[in-house]
This record gives C-alpha cells, sequence and structure tokens, in this order.
C-alpha cells in the first residue's frame, strides 16, 4: 500500500532532486484537489442522518463533496427529495408549515428540507465523497493507492512547471492542451477512467480528450 510519504520520494527519485520534498507535497496535494470532484468508483459513498421534529436543517456528512440521491423514509419506503434553489425555501416557509419533507437546498454546509419535519425521518445520502486528507508521510488513501499514477503525473509535471523552469515540460503542457500538464497525465487518467467508470453506480462514461 502506497503512502504519501512514498509517493513524495518517488516524485523525488524520478526528478532526482531530493531538496523539493515540501513542494512535491504541496503539488501532490493540489493535484488530489483537482481530480477529487470527479466520480471515481472509489468516491461513491452512502450514509443516513435523522431529522429532528421541528427542526428544517440538518448537516451534511462530513466528508461530502456532491450529491448523487437525498432519499427520506416514509412508513418504510424510501422515497425521493427534490432539490431546489435555497431562495424558493426562503421565500415559502413561514416557519409554521410541518410535515412530511418534499424538497430540500443547500445552505452552510447544511441541507434545508421543507416542509419542516413534523417528526424524526431518516433521510439516506448517496454522494460523492472526499478523501482523508494526506499529512504525514504514513497517511494513506485512494489516491495513494488507486489513483497513484494519475495523482504522481501532475503532480511530478507541476513540479517541474512550477518550480524548475523546466522549458520541456512547458512545452509538452502547451502541446497536450489544456485538461492536462503532460503525456503521462492524459494517459493515466483515460486508463483510470476506463477502469473507474466499470465499477461506478451511474454506469457513465465521462468523455475523454486530448
Amino acid at each position: 500500500m502506497s503512502t504519501f510519504g512514498d509517493m513524495k520520494s518517488r516524485i523525488a527519485d524520478e526528478l532526482s532532486r531530493s531538496d523539493l520534498t515540501t513542494q512535491i507535497g504541496l503539488e501532490i496535494l493540489t493535484a488530489i484537489s483537482h481530480y477529487e470532484t470527479e466520480r471515481w468508483s472509489w468516491s461513491e459513498q452512502r450514509a443516513t442522518a435523522s431529522t429532528v421534529a421541528s427542526t428544517a436543517f440538518i448537516a451534511l456528512p462530513t466528508d461530502f463533496l456532491d450529491e448523487d440521491s437525498l432519499m427520506i423514509t416514509i412508513n418504510g419506503s424510501k422515497d425521493p427529495l427534490r432539490r431546489v434553489g435555497y431562495e424558493y425555501i426562503d421565500k415559502i416557509d413561514s416557519g409554521l408549515h410541518t410535515g412530511q419533507p418534499s424538497v430540500y437546498a443547500f445552505y452552510d454546509g447544511q441541507i434545508r428540507l421543507y416542509p419542516i419535519p413534523d417528526q424524526a425521518y431518516t433521510i439516506t445520502f448517496s454522494y460523492l465523497k472526499a478523501q482523508t486528507a494526506l499529512s504525514a508521510d504514513a497517511d494513506t488513501n485512494d489516491w495513494t493507492n488507486e489513483g497513484e499514477a494519475l495523482i504522481r503525473a501532475r503532480a511530478k509535471a507541476a513540479v517541474r512547471i512550477n518550480y524548475l523552469n523546466d522549458a520541456a515540460a512547458k512545452q509538452e503542457m502547451t502541446a497536450v492542451g489544456p485538461d492536462f500538464l503532460c503525456a503521462a497525465e492524459a494517459s493515466a487518467y483515460k486508463s483510470l477512467k476506463i477502469k473507474s467508470d466499470r465499477r461506478t453506480g451511474t454506469s457513465a462514461i465521462t468523455p475523454y480528450c486530448v
């Protein structure tokens, strides 16, 4: 199992530089941030939360990035909640109408339900999750394993461009187009997407171009 430290060491070895550990670590984290909002087979998650009677807001899961669906369990059956704009609920909610929620909106790291729940209901979140943040060299997550080749390629190219002022790296970045920093990243992305899309819940294919 690859760790954050393993990835930094490998990039340093490939660059033949032992003096850029901090910069390499920063570019690894930047590369992860660049890709984490895309759908990957390891980023799909489910969680549940309970509403509280007369309370309109419930917290999102701490690792929440983006929703696929929100379901409410009523009498043992799950029904979908419909997403609307926060302004819409703010306009129609007098604070006096309670019942079985049917719509929701995002606001300040929470979801607002309407009607305001009249009792405890189970809300099931299906969503894209964020990975545990990398900090210590021993830290590991799916980005240091499943996504290692992709993140390593982008981070290494970024170090060459941003810190080493590498003319060849800048030329390659221009050649591969706006979505990638180098050909190795483009190749790793294509391979990982094909593998990941076969296992995702949506069975969706993300368009790919160079």
